[in-house]
């Protein structure tokens, strides 16, 4: 079950940091070069910032942030194992 708290906090970094992207119908981010290896390195350092969590080098995935959705999953992910 995805937590809407989190998945509104991942949509307004992702907006901060790329406005002009729709992130609420934009689908493979990574796999169609809507973002780019620099985006993920700062989406993950803000992440990491705003849940205090840690994201394993072996998650920074193509798969992991290919969507909002996907983004999410990994945060909970973490949140749950921290």
């Amino acid at each position: 079950m995805m937590d809407n708290n989190i998945y509104e906090k991942i949509l307004n970094i992702l907006q901060e940091i790329r406005p002009d992207i729709n992130f609420t119908s934009s689908e493979g981010l990574i796999s169609n070069e809507i973002l780019d290896s620099f985006d993920v390195i700062t989406i993950i350092s803000l992440i990491m910032e705003e849940f205090l969590i840690k994201i394993d080098v072996d998650d920074i995935t193509p798969e992991y942030f290919d969507s909002v959705t996907n983004i999410v999953t990994l945060v909970q992910k973490n949140i749950n194992h921290g």
